[in-house]
């Protein structure tokens, strides 16, 4: 009787062991389409799930954005323009190294930066608007000084310009969690009215604001 309980208990193990090796061998991963991907072999089919051989994907990697040295070749149309408008400050430097530098403290794409300075300025230093803004990024001058410590006097500065400029927009894209046209809104119309509209405000002014610095940019606002 014990030989027939030991075979019976032998055999209850093989059929176990050999229902295992038929199982997936992991978890069956949920992919976009309804469709999975099993961990690991071999080809099952589950109430649960299929099962295929193999692993899955690898996940992508991240896009390498460009090094800070090659925006000065670039022949994008757009930071060529950026590059050659600026031209120099009155001490022989490019303006345009200061959008570089800019871009890297405040980690803001440079792209992005361009694009505001030419819907803003046109890229001329000496830009003024009859609301009181001033200079490449068209500060105004209370939030220049709320922001940065500058005085209406530096507002003309390229350098302290570009740097308080980009200093505000990056705070904005913090603010408003890396949503470039949320953050475009509130440098133009202020945070509050993006907060109270929940969104772009309905102002003429900043909807093509908005529309003209996004149109064909692909890029996330930062540099890094």
């Amino acid at each position: 009787m014990k030989a027939q309980w030991f075979l019976l208990l032998f055999f209850s193990l093989c059929l176990l062991l050999f229902a295992s090796a038929l199982a997936p061998g992991g978890e069956c991963k949920i992919k976009p389409g309804n469709s999975y991907l099993c961990v690991s072999p071999p080809f099952v089919q589950g109430s649960a799930c299929e099962c295929i051989y193999g692993t899955p994907s690898p996940t992508p990697s991240p896009t390498v954005k460009p090094s800070p040295e090659s925006y000065y070749f670039s022949n994008d149309p757009l930071i060529k323009l950026c590059r050659n408008s600026l031209g120099k400050d009155v001490g022989g430097t490019p303006i345009f190294n200061y959008v570089i530098e800019a871009a890297k403290s405040w980690d803001v794409d440079v792209e992005l930066i361009c694009r505001v300075m030419k819907q803003e300025s046109s890229f001329y230093p000496k830009a003024g608007s009859p609301a009181g803004a001033r200079g490449l990024m068209q500060l105004m001058p209370a939030t220049a000084k709320g922001s940065c410590g500058l005085n209406v006097d530096e507002l003309y500065d390229p350098y302290k310009n570009i740097q308080c400029g980009t200093r505000y927009l990056s705070a904005k894209l913090k603010e408003f969690r890396g949503n470039v046209k949320l953050a475009l809104a509130a440098y133009n119309a202020g945070s509050g009215n993006v907060k109270k509209y929940n969104g772009i405000p309905p102002f003429r002014e900043t909807t093509n604001y908005v529309a003209r610095i996004t149109n064909g940019y692909e890029g996330d606002g930062r540099f890094a």
